[in-house]
């Protein structure tokens, strides 16, 4: 493929000056050559085995095609792939003899027995690799491994029986970092010395959500693990994983892949974490609208709405501002330090009592919070009707209670195609994540008065989520109504209710701006 009568370019130039060095391939000339993993002279041998095997992803199927046993090998990954027998037949000839080598004189291929031993020497790690390779391939069966050993012994015998070399294995981290075309951020697996099937990260499909958003960049929290391959999920099963804020979400995320505020890097077992690809959390909807199911992790909203008010109160005010700006500080000033709300209890005996004491303006900010119409913290203003809203209205759900994480895990997992009791009665997958560091009891209080005036501000919040539960395909009527006898516990007027005083928000604003939908998509939105 390379002219030499034309100015060569400096890559030609290398590759020439080797050729000319070695024109006569004399074993002092093979003896004295260094073997450097930096040195490049022509793609065909510079891109081996190894860089080949350490660029495929971690953990990735191999199989494999033998030059020697092209037609038997075709039909043993025919096998694997579609279970179809002896689809090449003994006298095929669709494997006509493609990209000839032109340098077809026989003086070019001889080697002499001593110039044999010499390069076999130099190639002893790439023979190991090509051993790890042929042992990885799940078309072969050990008789054809052996037989590819013995073949390979006529040639390298020392090699093809060794385990080790003398020369230790290349590091290739640089050649595959520019061969293989990570991001500078991307940095493959570190190097251990050993032969490694897959250095590499899968490569994702583009994120809906930078789609949308094209000058922003998918937060890490919001992206799975890179041992899980996305397009492997099937599209008949792949899932939008639903986060709404404080109902153990992070904790059902971080069992299932993704990068949330994770205690331990435990991973649930089953089919749920392979196929939810996708998470939509608050502003940040990166879901396929096509997803299979739509999976909602959910909670008794009263017990939301007080987790939500005290995690999104920031402890440390100067800090909170650095890291997180203006912005967000003045959305939380505005509840938090410029009304005399400390706790949800202050919020309803100052706030939405008759006899309240807070100005006018902080009274409205009051209801505005719990119903979710303004924006004073994420957990509380990206509430159940802003998630089920954004979700396309005729999405399939399934949905996990916090109140029977294990229970309604099982059961998605069920209905997936999976094991029906995957997580067992005494499972430690479901670690307790982003756990409220507001932890006082006094926080969590609610008088009984004062109950019953946050409950009546969420009252449509309640219909909202009686509607996620009744949509769940994964939850039974029974199961239904138990949630809904311990909500009524709580709320019990609300809970009865099929209507409310107040009609519910017109969230369309929101559900531009966070959803992600421009002006001209607004068609799209739910009536």
């Amino acid at each position: 493929k390379c002219d030499f009568r034309i100015d060569p370019s400096p890559r030609w130039r290398r590759r020439r000056a080797l050729y000319k060095l070695l024109k006569n391939f004399h074993p002092e000339i093979i003896r004295s050559t260094p073997n450097p993993p930096w040195y490049r002279f022509g793609n065909h041998i510079y891109y081996n085995y190894q860089f080949h095997l350490e660029a495929v992803p971690k953990g990735a199927t191999i199989l494999v095609l033998r030059t020697e046993h092209l037609a038997e090998d075709w039909n043993a990954a025919e096998r694997v792939v579609s279970g179809r027998e002896n689809i090449l037949g003994e006298d095929q000839a669709i494997f006509p003899h493609n990209n000839v080598n032109s340098n077809s004189d026989e003086k070019a291929k001889h080697l002499s027995d001593e110039s044999r031993v010499l390069v076999c020497e130099k190639l002893c790690n790439e023979i190991q690799v090509y051993k790890k390779i042929l042992s990885s391939a799940i078309n072969l069966n050990e008789k054809q491994m052996k037989q590819s050993l013995e073949e390979l012994k006529e040639t390298c015998p020392v090699e093809a029986m060794a385990a080790t070399c003398g020369d230790p294995l290349p590091d290739i981290t640089e050649k595959l970092v520019k061969g293989r075309g990570y991001e500078k951020e991307k940095i493959p697996e570190p190097f251990t010395g050993e032969i490694s099937v897959g250095r590499a990260v899968y490569s994702q499909p583009p994120h809906p959500y930078e789609l949308a958003w094209p000058k922003l960049r998918l937060p890490s929290y919001m992206r799975k693990d890179p041992e899980y391959d996305l397009n492997l999920a099937p599209k008949d099963k792949k899932t939008c994983f639903v986060h709404v804020g404080k109902t153990a979400g992070s904790t059902i995320g971080c069992a299932i892949g993704f990068n949330l505020h994770c205690a331990t890097k435990i991973k649930a077992p089953g089919l749920l974490p392979r196929y939810a690809t996708n998470m939509f959390h608050a502003q940040m909807y990166d879901c396929h609208d096509d997803s299979a199911y739509f999976v909602f992790v959910v909670r008794n909203p009263l017990d939301r709405l007080v987790s939500a008010f005290n995690y999104d109160k920031p402890s440390d005010w100067d800090d909170f501002r650095k890291n997180f700006g203006e912005k967000h500080y003045n959305f939380r000033k505005r509840l938090y330090r410029d009304c005399p709300f400390e706790s949800m209890e202050d919020v309803a005996r100052l706030g939405l009592s008759n006899r309240g004491t807070a100005s006018g303006e902080c009274m409205r900010r009051a209801a505005a919070s719990i119903e979710g119409t303004e924006h004073f913290g994420c957990h509380s203003y990206f509430n159940y009707q802003y998630h089920l809203e954004a979700v396309p209205a005729n999405a399939t759900l399934m949905t996990i209670r916090t109140e029977h994480l294990v229970e309604d895990y099982n059961s998605v997992e069920y209905h997936l195609g999976g094991e029906p009791q995957v997580l067992g009665p005494n499972q430690t997958v479901l670690a307790h994540n982003n756990e409220n560091k507001v932890t006082g009891d006094e926080l969590k209080h609610l008088s009984e008065e004062s109950k019953k005036l946050v409950c009546d501000k969420l009252c449509n919040e309640i219909q909202v989520y009686k509607e996620i539960l009744r949509r769940s395909i994964n939850l039974s009527e029974e199961q239904v109504e138990e949630s809904i006898r311990e909500l009524s516990e709580s709320c019990p007027r609300e809970t009865a209710a099929s209507t409310c005083v107040q009609p519910l928000p017109n969230i369309t604003d929101k559900l531009v701006n966070g959803r992600g939908y421009i002006s001209s998509k607004k068609g799209r939105l739910r009536e």
